[in-house]
């Protein structure tokens, strides 16, 4: 009771006026992705999104550098990405060709997260549509995505060593 009257005099900011409790934000989230849905707007913002990151590809046979490489934190991390994503595509293509469709969109998954994660942003739609393909069964669609993440990482471009050597461990 004296918290409330507390709050009712001073009406600090951050409080809701029907409660007297402080506003969480983070439960906001949910009803605004309900509003979203309600009006029917969850297509358009997902289709905005998917244009973004098809807008984020270089033009063909460019290099592709992360967005992170000069980042003196984070450029070991990007290094690393370019040293296993070759091992990471074998493994994709020896499951392909196992007819291993939940390994291979587990795989597929790993890229989608991880090469967004270290900001080489044009594997995101690829392997996410490579996920897809996998989940359904499509062989033929893993195999046109397959290439084309193929094609992709023969462009990735790792941090210079001088850049990876600055970056403390």
């Amino acid at each position: 009771y004296k918290i409330f009257e507390r709050y009712k005099d001073e009406r600090p900011v951050g409080l809701c006026d029907r409660s007297r409790r402080p506003v969480r934000y983070a439960n906001q989230l949910p009803a605004q992705a309900e509003q979203l849905i309600v009006r029917g707007e969850v297509d358009a913002v997902l289709e905005r999104a998917r244009s973004a990151a098809r807008g984020a590809e270089p033009p063909a046979g460019a290099p592709i550098t992360s967005r992170l490489a000069g980042h003196p934190k984070l450029a070991r991390v990007v290094a690393s990405f370019c040293d296993q994503s070759p091992g990471k595509l074998g493994e994709m293509e020896a499951a392909l060709a196992a007819g291993e469709h939940a390994a291979l969109a587990a795989l597929a998954h790993w890229l989608k997260g991880a090469g967004g994660s270290v900001g080489f942003d044009p594997l995101f739609e690829p392997a996410r549509e490579l996920e897809v393909a996998a989940k359904a069964g499509d062989a033929a669609q893993a195999r046109a995505n397959l290439a084309q993440l193929r094609a992709l990482s023969t462009r990735l471009v790792a941090p210079q060593p001088a850049e990876a050597a600055q970056a403390p461990a």
